[in-house]
């Protein structure tokens, strides 16, 4: 769960941790709202929605920050981020894209290789 809640996004905290003591207030703010993951049931967009704010105040609105940011650091984390599946909680059971889901059915629908389930399929990713 903790690694849906910011994907990638981890390796940014970790570059902003590198600030030392001015980092604490973002730590002590994001580790803060970690307990929500026990009281909802669609944790990552819940916790997505949550950390935006504390993410815009810390990462994105502080030009100091973003200076430190070199071009291949982003180049990395735009491929890092391309490569890493993309997770997420729903229920409290880790779930991935969708992708492969709207894949099977667009084949499925085309070639009728593929047995689509007898489900609502705008809820088949979420079974």
């Amino acid at each position: 769960m903790l690694w849906a809640v910011l994907g990638p996004g981890w390796f940014v905290a970790i570059r902003y941790a590198d600030r030392g003591r001015a980092s604490i207030p973002f730590f002590l703010a994001l580790f803060g709202v970690m307990p929500l993951l026990m009281f909802v049931g669609d944790q990552t967009r819940v916790l997505a929605i949550v950390t935006f704010p504390l993410l815009f105040a810390f990462w994105m609105n502080q030009r100091s920050f973003l200076e430190e940011v070199t071009r291949l650091q982003a180049g990395g984390l735009l491929l890092l981020w391309l490569v890493i599946p993309w997770i997420w909680v729903w229920g409290g059971h880790p779930k991935w894209s969708a992708l492969p889901f709207s894949i099977t059915y667009v084949v499925g629908k085309l070639t009728g290789w593929y047995q689509l389930p007898a489900v609502d399929i705008g809820d088949w990713p979420f079974r």
